[in-house]
């Protein structure tokens, strides 16, 4: 069975977008910049159902999805903080 991620693209002016530069702007005290990622992800079916969708997520990128990929514990709780820090935002 063929695995089929289509690359998709969600325009910076997208409101989940400007949701998790600011989350990840104020729990990480920095800004964070967005960009293509170079695997394939789930985003693909959520965008090609219509709803914009951006990527974020810890650890190494040129990792990801190899037998080599790892994410640190404390990468992980500081992409736990902005996720939740987004959905607060989100939710008002």
């Amino acid at each position: 069975m063929a695995k089929d991620f289509p690359p998709y693209y969600c325009n910076r002016e997208e409101e989940v977008v400007k949701l998790l530069q600011g989350a990840s702007r104020n729990v990480l005290q920095r800004r964070v910049e967005f960009g293509a990622w170079r695997f394939g992800v789930d985003g693909s079916f959520i965008h090609r159902a219509g709803i914009p969708c951006a990527g974020f997520g810890p650890g190494n990128e040129d990792l990801a999805h190899t037998p080599e990929d790892y994410v640190p514990v404390e990468d992980l709780i500081q992409a736990a903080r902005v996720y939740a820090q987004t959905i607060l935002e989100a939710c008002g």
